[in-house]
């Protein structure tokens, strides 16, 4: 099934979201929302550029992982209320809407970038010169040709 929010897209939302969460940690009086606001950030930044999308520079998390890490940190987000002092609980809407809009986005995301098909398709594609390498007569007759097409 398709979903609305292409990889592109949750990768712009990613650093668009960490942005707010970082200026929304500095509120007075709520040290333990904004300590728990930072660190989300940190998370949600650290997981946007090291992730195989759009949005990655390093590109070594999947995608799957990196919508798992979203869904794990939203989640705590979302429980904020009962995670910070009770003299904070009012500061506790915060993180918790912000939880809830990163968990619906995350759940609208495609698991799969287009650099991660590119990869499993190799890349010529499924039907392209490497497929048919391994067809070729000649290769198959005498597999050390193959060698200088590699």
């Amino acid at each position: 099934m398709r979903k609305p929010i292409s990889t592109r897209a949750h990768g712009m939302f990613d650093y668009t979201w960490t942005a707010a969460a970082s200026a929304l940690s500095a509120r007075d009086g709520a040290t333990s929302t904004a300590q728990l606001l930072q660190k989300a950030a940190t998370v949600a930044r650290t997981t946007s550029m090291i992730t195989n999308y759009e949005g990655g520079t390093l590109r070594v998390l999947p995608v799957k992982a990196h919508l798992a890490v979203d869904v794990a940190l939203c989640s705590v987000l979302i429980a904020s209320p009962w995670l910070v002092p009770e003299s904070e609980r009012r500061f506790a809407a915060i993180p918790f809407v912000l939880g809830i809009i990163g968990l619906v986005t995350t759940l609208l995301t495609e698991t799969r970038s287009p650099m991660e098909i590119d990869e499993e398709q190799g890349f010529f594609g499924p039907h392209g010169a490497v497929a048919s390498v391994d067809q070729d007569p000649d290769i198959v007759a005498h597999p050390h040709l193959r060698a200088h097409l590699e």
